[in-house]
C-alpha cells in the first residue's frame, strides 16, 4: 500500500523527490537492536541524505492499476488450482470409482462426468461446493481476461512479447507490466538479473554457493 503515499508526497509543494526504499536491500533498520518509527525515519534519511538508499522502482498509477488486475488473475487461478487438488483428493478416497478417460477432469467431459457423480455424504456435498466454487472462480477469471485483453489491445510492448514462443495475450500482458518499460535498464544484463535469468554468485567465510 505504498502507492498512495508514493503519489501524496510527490504532490507536495516543496518536495523535490520522492525516493521508494527496497525493504529487503535497506538492512540496516530490520536489524537494529532499538527499532521505533523515530529512529527508522531518522536512519532513512541519514542512508537518503549519504545517497545509500537501495531504490525500488515505483511504477506509475497506471501501471499499477494494470498490476492489481493481472495479479488479482493470479490470486484468482491459484485458488481454482488449490480447488482442483481438492476434488482430485475427494476422489481418490472413494473406492472403485472409475473416472472417464480424459486428459483434463476439468474440462468439458471431465466435469460433465463430475456434476453427475452421486458420493456417499459428506463426500457429495463436499464436490457440490467445490465444483460450484470451481464454476464461480472461472467467471472471474474470464471476466479479468476479457478486461486485461481490452486495456493491451492497443500496447506495442504487448504485441512484440506475443511473438515469442509460447507467449500468449495474457503472458504478454503480465511480462510488459512488471517490467514497465525496458528503457529504465541501463543494459540488457540488468534485465535479465531482473528477470532472474542470470546465475548468481554468493561467496562468504570461505563458502561460495552459485
Amino acid at each position: 500500500n505504498w502507492g498512495w503515499l508514493y503519489d501524496l508526497l510527490g504532490g507536495l509543494r516543496g518536495v523535490a523527490g520522492v525516493v521508494l526504499s527496497h525493504p529487503g536491500k535497506t538492512r540496516l533498520i530490520a536489524e537494529a537492536q532499538i527499532k521505533t518509527d523515530r529512529l527508522d525515519a531518522e536512519k532513512l534519511a541519514t542512508l537518503l541524505r549519504g545517497n545509500l538508499v537501495a531504490e525500488a522502482h515505483a511504477s506509475p498509477p497506471a501501471v499499477r492499476a494494470r498490476k492489481y488486475v493481472l495479479r488479482q488473475r493470479v490470486y484468482w487461478v491459484r485458488m481454482r488450482t488449490r480447488l482442483r487438488n481438492r476434488v482430485h483428493a475427494l476422489l481418490a478416497r472413494q473406492r472403485q470409482l472409475e473416472p472417464p478417460a480424459c486428459s483434463d477432469l476439468f474440462g468439458k467431459r471431465g466435469l460433465a462426468w463430475l456434476r453427475t457423480l452421486v458420493l456417499p455424504e459428506p463426500d457429495r456435498l463436499l464436490l457440490r461446493q467445490s465444483l460450484e466454487g470451481f464454476d464461480l472462480l472461472t467467471l472471474q477469471i474470464k471476466a479479468l481476461e476479457t478486461t486485461i485483453l481490452a486495456e493491451n489491445a492497443r500496447d506495442a510492448a504487448v504485441a512484440r512479447l506475443q511473438t515469442l514462443p509460447g507467449v500468449g495475450a495474457i503472458l504478454a500482458a503480465v511480462i510488459a507490466t512488471e517490467l514497465d518499460g525496458v528503457a529504465r535498464f541501463v543494459r540488457p544484463e540488468k534485465l535479465c538479473a531482473y528477470a532472474g535469468l542470470v546465475p548468481t554468485t554468493h561467496a562468504s567465510g570461505g563458502k561460495t554457493h552459485h
